[in-house]
């Protein structure tokens, strides 16, 4: 085992999955960073809107992805 009690580990958002509804029924969403336009996008289906950073961290969570740097 790898001693890792010195070491800082830090996390980037880069994806956050969204479900609107009721638990038996409803949508999911997912709002997604496309790293290289620093840019996030909402996307349901076949709808891909441009969003403002703010939202996403203001948006209830079903499921978060991070990545590691």
């Amino acid at each position: 085992m790898s001693d890792t009690k010195n070491k800082n580990f830090r996390y980037n958002l880069i994806s956050n999955v969204i479900h609107d509804g009721k638990p038996e029924s409803g949508n999911f969403r997912v709002q997604v960073l496309h790293k290289q336009l620093d840019q996030w996008y909402d996307i349901q289906d076949l709808h891909i809107n441009p969003i403002l950073a703010e939202l996403v961290v203001v948006s209830e969570s079903y499921i978060q992805f991070y990545e590691s740097y």
